[in-house]
């Protein structure tokens, strides 16, 4: 049976095949498909989640999982929030966020907490599932890692203390949050509850 993944991301589409890569399933990214990427237009995770995997199944009549993730910040109330991928701007680098998210930390008194939050949602021809898995931790001033993307290198996640970007793939994939949400799919398809033939 073939998963398409979701993402354009080829970090992303990585750290899932890692996390998923004991199911008898083929995974392909939905790059191999000609498909326009769908506006993201929801208020929620799982709303942005749901209309990524609902569309990619249309297009490629495949089982297609989606995710969103969003990382909230405690001192701005919750910012980036589900905007995290784009906070400083359309089409802004993951630099440009980090800096807008520092700049917008300045004020504040430090820790700042923060936490990841990855929403995963999966549809197929008859049915759909949805998982989720929160990261908790505090954003750092300075960045420090070369490893991982995103906010990763000003993530330093509960009990550690090293950034997510300092994490070898092992470590991060043991705790993050697509992690959590992710390993829940394991459980759901021991539990016939999602297909894999």
């Amino acid at each position: 049976m073939i998963w398409v993944i979701g993402t354009t991301n080829p970090n992303k589409f990585s750290e899932i095949v890692h996390i998923l890569n004991s199911l008898p399933v083929q995974f392909m990214s939905i790059s191999n498909w000609n498909v326009i990427e769908p506006e993201e237009i929801g208020t929620s995770l799982l709303e942005n989640a749901q209309i990524k995997s609902r569309y990619y199944h249309r297009m490629t009549k495949q089982l297609c999982i989606a995710d969103d993730t969003g990382l909230f910040v405690e001192a701005l109330n919750g910012e980036p929030g589900i905007y995290a991928a784009r906070y400083a701007g359309e089409n802004s680098t993951y630099k440009e966020n980090r800096v807008k998210l520092i700049e917008r930390l300045k004020p504040y008194p430090q820790p700042w907490r923060a936490y990841f939050e990855t929403v995963i949602s999966i549809t197929w021809k008859d049915g759909e599932w949805h998982g989720s898995g929160i990261a908790k931790g505090r954003i750092i001033p300075e960045e420090r890692g070369s490893l991982g993307f995103g906010y990763d290198p000003i993530f330093i996640p509960d009990g550690w203390n090293k950034t997510f970007a300092e994490m070898s793939e092992l470590e991060k994939n043991s705790i993050s949050h697509r992690y959590l949400a992710l390993i829940k799919i394991l459980d759901a398809v021991s539990k016939n509850r999602i297909p894999i033939y």
